[in-house]
């Protein structure tokens, strides 16, 4: 490790020598501090991130998902996505999917452009997928809109990849990933799109199978 990180994750590595205030910690870094500290997350804090990120996606998302945007200032144009209240509202709901609260047929939400409710989506069914084994389908009128390689900013997949190629080295080291065109595996789930919509069950956005039922989210 270079001088120039061990002086970034100086008062990093102080600030969380009690485990407790582990994510408080986290919360508090800018970006690059964050994805550093994430990076070399020492090894004695890695089973209790894991822990806790496990049972909170919105603190998954918060700490470990970036988005690509264009109109970021940023040489990388890489946003890290921070959850405002009405998509953690959301997260919830969708969490309840999986853990077996409330078995819903439909999750239905009103969708405007520019609010995030897309890639909020798209970060929870990558989270869903590596530590839920939840599978699910993203639908989409055009193939060219779910999967396109590259196109980031009009194609729904490449942002679940993008999601997975920022984690933290360590992190993907225990996740079995694999991509295909319009097939995504992570761990045990397989994320995959439908260019055709999905007529035949509404008209949904995205089908999301649990072990608890097949759940749609509309959009």
């Amino acid at each position: 490790m270079s001088p120039g990180i061990d002086n970034m994750l100086g008062s990093f590595v102080i600030a969380i020598m009690d485990e407790s205030k582990l994510i408080e910690s986290l919360y508090q870094l800018s970006f690059d501090r964050l994805r550093i500290a994430m990076e070399y997350c020492p090894l004695d804090f890695r089973d209790t991130l894991q822990n806790h990120l496990k049972n909170n996606p919105i603190s998954w998302i918060d700490l470990c998902a970036y988005a690509y945007d264009p109109e970021c200032e940023r040489l990388d144009k890489l946003r890290k996505y921070r959850l405002f209240n009405k998509q953690i509202e959301y997260v919830d709901e969708l969490y309840s999917l999986i853990d077996g609260k409330i078995r819903p047929t439909a999750l239905v939400y009103e969708k405007s452009r520019r609010i995030g409710w897309t890639n909020t989506t798209l970060m929870y069914l990558t989270w869903a997928a590596i530590y839920h084994n939840a599978s699910s389908i993203i639908a989409a009128q055009k193939e060219s809109i779910t999967d396109t390689l590259g196109d980031e900013a009009n194609s729904l997949m490449p942002r679940i990849r993008r999601v997975y190629n920022e984690l933290p080295s360590w992190m993907k080291e225990q996740i079995k990933y694999s991509s295909q065109h319009l097939n995504i595996k992570l761990n045990g789930a397989t994320i995959r799109g439908s260019p055709k919509g999905l007529q035949k069950i509404g008209g949904c956005d995205c089908l999301i199978k649990t072990q608890h039922s097949a759940n749609i989210v509309t959009g």
